[in-house]
């Protein structure tokens, strides 16, 4: 039921106008809880970023530190401290090289912070593996899977969906 909530005391929360939020980590969440991915399970998974929360305590997912064990890259936010000619680059080389696909959960290329400054973005870092000869596989706004989740998952009309984005670039489309 996506009829507004009514509002208390002239303020308004996400909760009385929201019947529901689906991010590409969820999203990807989904798609490994319900066997979704096109590899055989179960898949063991290097994760690159600074949000491994949206990975954890999933059946049939493990998590490896060595891209030589894994089965799948998957790059949620972008590593503050991550140099990708010096950190990413060797194990790109090596996942792009053995067929390795990354799963990237947010096609953003760049943002600003609160004070204005550009932050890389996990579409960014997903151009260099794609530069290396790697496979990318982007969740996410505005893929059109990511819509498909709200109306499968909400039962709602697609003209009833809100996205809200912060880039024209990618969030525009």
């Amino acid at each position: 039921n996506m009829t507004p909530k009514e509002p208390t005391k002239g303020s308004i929360s996400v909760a009385q106008i929201v019947d529901g939020i689906i991010s590409s980590g969820e999203l990807f969440r989904m798609l490994v809880r319900e066997k979704k991915l096109p590899q055989s399970y179960p898949i063991n998974y290097l994760f690159i970023g600074p949000n491994s929360l949206v990975v954890e305590q999933l059946d049939d997912f493990y998590r490896v530190s060595d891209v030589d064990d894994a089965d799948i890259l998957v790059l949620a936010g972008a590593p503050s401290t991550s140099n990708l000619k010096t950190d990413l680059e060797v194990v790109f080389k090596k996942a792009a090289k053995k067929g390795i696909p990354l799963y990237c959960l947010n096609p953003d290329l760049i943002a600003l912070d609160h004070t204005n400054q550009k932050i890389i973005c996990p579409g960014t870092i997903a151009q260099e593996f794609e530069k290396l000869g790697g496979v990318v596989n982007l969740l996410g706004k505005p893929l059109p899977e990511i819509f498909d989740c709200v109306i499968n998952q909400y039962d709602v009309p697609r003209e009833r969906i809100l996205m809200v984005g912060d880039t024209i670039r990618t969030d525009g489309q």
